[in-house]
């Protein structure tokens, strides 16, 4: 009986040998792909990281730029869903420090994002100092504490010095666009309501403007860069500060009247100003007195009351066309008052009583003449008047003769003088034109004041360590 030959044998010696091949191939790219993988999600988390950080910053600067220190910190937002999903987060923190004579703060910023990997909930902590880091970068494999954590993070820092360019009433004169002062009899210049050699006791009142003791600190600052947009044909006792026009500077005691690109001034031309004011923002009051007849000032003249110092009264109204007359508290001698008219004020008038601080905020228009409003303190600190808009831009007209003290702070109004007005205090517009014998007294003790806080960066720093 013949029999068969067969292969069966070789052929399992051959397919052995290359299975084991393919499977080790196959093994091999599938660890790298993971490897590329696990790279790409610690790239990506790398970069989340920054991400996160970086919007602590905004979120910071952003509220401390509506007068709020505390809130900053981003809550956990998903980045990633399915396998390897993680969350983003950011952890800020806020000092305030004086460097180099000036006040500055400190925001550090965490962003935190989790690294797609394996759960080490259950793996136990290494002792020594902050666990196991890769210090380059950033890494976190335990909590700073030692403490295991449930997935891998990665942490980046941002760390950023913020100063305020909004603090304190720093000008005579401030503007985001144009400036122009067009009466040759009208002039700016400064005095010190709070030093008594630099201002004086009028009629039983101390802290008086005095041209015996004029002080030649009437800064004029505008951000505008076009040439057409700086006219200042009177006299200035300060500075001029503009956003890259040049002007060529006068001795004040020039006869000739300035042409365009000229100024008669008492101190420099710095052409390198920047300062973009920030806007006022609407109040965010939850409650407010409620008036008998009505919140509007239209139908009749109205008596408000103001509060405690420290704990201003509060009253909102629609429109303020009738005189607002304002009180001290029954039996003291100081008082606040804070008044909100979300629409215009037209030619009321507002009678300050001696002793209350009172702050106004007006959305549209504000138009009035310099002897409707009296401010019987005579100090331009004890009343504010701050212009906000929704959107847009409006007006603010102060026509005729008077004396004026107050604080103006409307970065989105435009404004205008026209008559012979003598105004005290500092006056911060978009825009302002005066025309005719127009006089600006700056006060410089507002330069300690509080105005709309404007942070802004000087230092940024991402850490490396």
């Amino acid at each position: 009986m013949m029999r068969l030959k067969t292969n069966a044998g070789s052929a399992l010696l051959v397919t052995l040998p290359v299975t084991v091949i393919f499977l080790t191939v196959g093994s091999q790219i599938l660890l790298t792909v993971q490897q590329f993988r696990s790279a790409s999600a610690r790239n990506a988390a790398w970069t989340e990281a920054l991400c996160a950080a970086q919007s602590g910053i905004d979120i910071a600067l952003t509220r401390l730029n509506s007068g709020i220190k505390t809130g900053f910190d981003v809550p956990n937002v998903t980045q990633r869903t399915g396998e390897g999903g993680s969350t983003a987060e950011a952890s800020v923190t806020l000092d305030e420090m004086t460097i180099g004579g000036t006040a500055s703060i400190r925001i550090r910023s965490s962003g935190i994002v989790q690294v797609p990997g394996t759960d080490h909930s259950t793996v136990s902590s290494r002792t020594g100092a902050g666990g196991t880091v890769d210090r380059l970068r950033q890494f976190y494999f335990y909590r700073m504490d030692n403490a295991p954590v449930a997935r891998p993070v990665t942490r980046r820092t941002i760390e950023v010095y913020a100063v305020n360019n909004g603090v304190g009433w720093k000008y005579a004169i401030e503007t985001n666009d144009w400036v122009r002062v067009q009466g040759s009899s009208a002039y700016v210049d400064s005095y010190n309501s709070k030093d008594p050699t630099k201002s004086s006791t009028i009629n039983g009142i101390p802290g008086q403007y005095d041209p015996a003791k004029r002080q030649q600190n009437g800064t004029v600052a505008t951000n505008s860069h076009n040439s057409g947009d700086v006219q200042l044909v009177g006299k200035f006792y300060g500075n001029v500060l503009t956003n890259g026009v040049n002007l060529t500077p006068l001795p004040i005691t020039s006869s000739q009247q300035p042409q365009n690109g000229q100024v008669r001034l008492t101190g420099t031309v710095n052409s390198k100003f920047n300062e973009p004011m920030a806007y006022v923002q609407a109040p965010a009051w939850s409650s407010w007195e409620v008036y008998p007849s009505g919140n509007d000032l239209q139908s009749g003249d109205r008596t408000l009351v103001a509060g405690l110092p420290g704990a201003p009264k509060r009253y909102q109204f629609t429109e303020a066309n009738r005189k607002m007359t304002i009180t001290l508290p029954p039996g003291q001698t100081s008082g606040s008052i804070e008044v909100w008219v979300t629409g215009n004020i037209n030619n009321g008038g507002i009678d300050l009583a001696k002793g209350v601080d009172a702050t106004i905020y007006f959305q549209n228009g504000l138009s009035i003449s310099g002897s409707s409003i009296v401010n019987r303190n005579r100090n331009a600190a004890s009343l504010k008047l701050l212009g906000y808009r929704a959107s847009g831009s409006s007006a603010i007209n102060i026509n005729g003769g008077g004396d004026l003290w107050a604080i103006i702070y409307a970065p989105q109004h435009d404004m205008s003088l026209s008559g012979g007005q003598r105004l005290y205090g500092s006056f911060a517009t978009k825009s302002l034109v005066a025309n005719n014998t127009v006089e600006i007294h700056y006060d410089e003790a507002l330069g300690n004041g509080s105005s709309s806080s404007n942070y802004q960066v000087v230092s940024w720093v991402e850490d490396s360590y």
